[in-house]
C-alpha cells in the first residue's frame, strides 16, 4: 500500500480513559458524506470509540469480545455524546454502513460496530510512518506560513493599489495595514471591501472636499468592521453619486 497521506488526531476517550491518536485518511473527503458536518462528527466519533487490541467490554450485563476497530454503542448513548438525536446518530451509521466504511452487528442488548479495514488504516506499527508524518507536518507548515504571508502580501497589496487609485494617492502597504486588513478579511471577502473604498470614494466629504482638506486614508476604512460596512451598505444612484444625505447624517459621516 503506498504511505497515504493522513491527519493524526491527539484524543482521550473518555469513556475508557485511552489516550492515543487516530488516522483520518484524505480520501475521506471525496465521500459525499463530507461536506455534511453531522456525519463527519459521527465518523469521527466512531473512529475515537473503536478498540486499538482486542479487549473485553460488557454489552447490557454481558460481556462481549471486541476486536481492534470494534465498538459497543447504543443509539441513544452515541448521540447524546456529539450532541445530536439518537435517530439521526442510527440514520448516518447505516449510510456509513451503505458506503462499505463500517459493518454494523444488532443484538437485543445493543450494537457492535465494526470499521472496514481497520487494519488497513489504523495500523499502531508506525514508528517509521511517525517519523515520515512529523517531517511531513514539519514541512507543510512551513508551506503554509509561507503561503499564508503571500496571501497576506498580495491582500493587503490589492487594497493599497485600489485605494490610492480610487483617491489619486500614493499610500503604502505598512505592516500595520496589513493587520488591519487581515482582522476585517474575517468578517468580510476582499471584494466586500474593496467596494466599501468605491463607495467611501464617492463622498466628497471624504474626498478633500471639507473646511479642512482633510483626505480619508487607508487607516479610516480599515479601523473597525461597523466602518466597511456603513461604506459598503452606503446608497448610490446610478451615476455612481451618493444621495445627498439629510443634516444628522452627515454629521455621523464627518465623525473620523
Amino acid at each position: 500500500m503506498d504511505d497515504p497521506e493522513e491527519i493524526k488526531i491527539e484524543i482521550e476517550n473518555m469513556s475508557n480513559q485511552k489516550k492515543g491518536w487516530v488516522k483520518l485518511h484524505r480520501k475521506f473527503r471525496d465521500n459525499p458524506i463530507y461536506r455534511n458536518s453531522t456525519a463527519v462528527h459521527v465518523w469521527i466519533e466512531c473512529l475515537l470509540r473503536a478498540a486499538h487490541a482486542e479487549e473485553e467490554e460488557y454489552l447490557s450485563r454481558q460481556k462481549v469480545q471486541l476486536k481492534p476497530g470494534q465498538f459497543c454503542m447504543g443509539r441513544k448513548e452515541f448521540g447524546a455524546s456529539i450532541g445530536i438525536s439518537g435517530s439521526t446518530a442510527y440514520f448516518w451509521i447505516h449510510s456509513l454502513k451503505a458506503d462499505n466504511i463500517l459493518d454494523i452487528t444488532s443484538t437485543t442488548k445493543g450494537t457492535i460496530v465494526t470499521i472496514l479495514k481497520w487494519d488497513e488504516y489504523q495500523s499502531l506499527d508506525t514508528k517509521v510512518d511517525n517519523k515520515k508524518t512529523t517531517e511531513k507536518q514539519q514541512k507543510n507548515t512551513y508551506k503554509n506560513v509561507k503561503n499564508v504571508k503571500n496571501v497576506k502580501n498580495k491582500d493587503i497589496d490589492v487594497f493599497i493599489s485600489k485605494f490610492n487609485s480610487a483617491f489619486t494617492k500614493q499610500y503604502k502597504p505598512t505592516g500595520g495595514r496589513a493587520r488591519a486588513l487581515a482582522i476585517r478579511l474575517k468578517s468580510f471577502t476582499l471584494d466586500m471591501v474593496l467596494q466599501a473604498v468605491d463607495n467611501l470614494s464617492h463622498s466628497s466629504f471624504h474626498t478633500g472636499l471639507n473646511d479642512r482638506g482633510w483626505t480619508a486614508d487607508p487607516d479610516f476604512i480599515l479601523r473597525s468592521d461597523e466602518q466597511v460596512d456603513k461604506w459598503l451598505q452606503m446608497p448610490v444612484v446610478a451615476t455612481k453619486k451618493y444621495i445627498q444625505p439629510n443634516e444628522e447624517t452627515l454629521k455621523i459621516l464627518n465623525q473620523k
